[in-house]
């Protein structure tokens, strides 16, 4: 699987690359190898442990806690439906979306601390993606929607467990 990250922070796309080999106890084997470009204050927060992540969100906080429920029981989900999460978030669920040849479910996840920012996550369907194949995080300044960050799957391919 390969992501690319954009970032209003940071000039060049970086690139996050994660291969999962599935062994044959049942046990996975996760190889993640990240690429960036920047100057050294734009890599300042790219650390060994989730610094990246501080990094591609300006500093922010994101927090996905209150998304773990519909991550674990993504069946639930269905277009046009509307969840209420834990500490009064919301969650809607916009489209059916391929992302990377993989079908999707994309919603949008509106938090009440920050009215003026709102989440667009993918949830692979199927797929056996460790990771989320699309989150955005949007700020509202002046009735638009400003793109602050975006990490997208762009390359996914799946094998059986070697065996």
């Amino acid at each position: 699987m390969v992501y690319r990250i954009v970032s209003e922070e940071i000039e060049e796309p970086q690139y996050k690359r994660v291969t999962v080999i599935g062994l044959e106890d049942g046990r996975f084997q996760l190889i993640i190898t990240q690429e960036a470009i920047g100057t050294p204050e734009e890599l300042a927060f790219f650390g060994i442990l989730g610094g990246m992540m501080m990094l591609h969100t300006g500093g922010r906080e994101v927090d996905f806690t209150p998304l773990i429920f519909l991550m674990e029981r993504r069946e639930l989900l269905v277009v046009g439906e509307e969840f209420l999460l834990i500490g009064g978030g919301r969650f809607i669920v916009d489209k059916y979306i391929k992302i990377a040849g993989i079908e999707t479910i994309q919603g949008t996840y509106l938090d009440p601390r920050r009215p003026d920012e709102r989440m667009i996550f993918a949830f692979s369907r199927w797929a056996p993606v460790f990771l989320f194949p699309r989150l955005r995080v949007e700020e509202l300044i002046d009735d638009e929607w400003r793109l602050l960050f975006k990490v997208e799957l762009i390359d996914y391919a799946h094998q059986p467990p070697i065996k």
